[in-house]
């Protein structure tokens, strides 16, 4: 009985490290993805100007394209302001910069898309960053 209590006290740990480890903004760290390693955005407003900045990694059998759309928040709907797209390898980066305007909220939508040899589609991850009033 002993250890069937140590057992649940373990997996219960677990469990809730997995779900706080997961729920990072901006950060997707999931072993449901096949090829997808690692994807992450980041996201900062300071006078006027919005840094954007995101990657996204996948195994060396694959590609991964990775695109960012900058987003305003306007009659109760997210709308895309800009985009940017990294290049398709194994290894995809976003760096940019935009110009924004007072008296929004704004946030990045990260996607990363992954293909295999012949540019089929094998899965695809979006993240969103935080949300900062401007």
């Amino acid at each position: 009985m002993k250890k069937i209590s140590v057992l649940f006290v373990f997996l219960t740990l677990l469990l809730t490290f997995t779900v706080i480890t997961n729920s990072v903004e901006g950060i997707e760290l999931n072993p449901a993805y096949i090829a997808l390693e690692s994807h992450q955005c980041n996201f900062n407003i300071d006078k006027g100007i919005a840094a954007l900045a995101g990657d996204a990694k996948c195994s060396n059998c694959y590609k991964v394209k990775l695109t960012l759309y900058l987003q305003r928040y306007a009659n109760n709907s997210w709308v895309n302001i800009d985009s940017w797209s990294g290049n398709k390898d194994i290894y995809s980066y976003v760096n940019e910069t935009s110009t924004v305007s007072s008296g929004y909220t704004y946030r990045v939508k990260s996607v990363a898309i992954v293909y295999d040899k012949n540019n089929k589609i094998i899965e695809e991850s979006t993240l969103y960053s935080k949300t900062i009033d401007y």
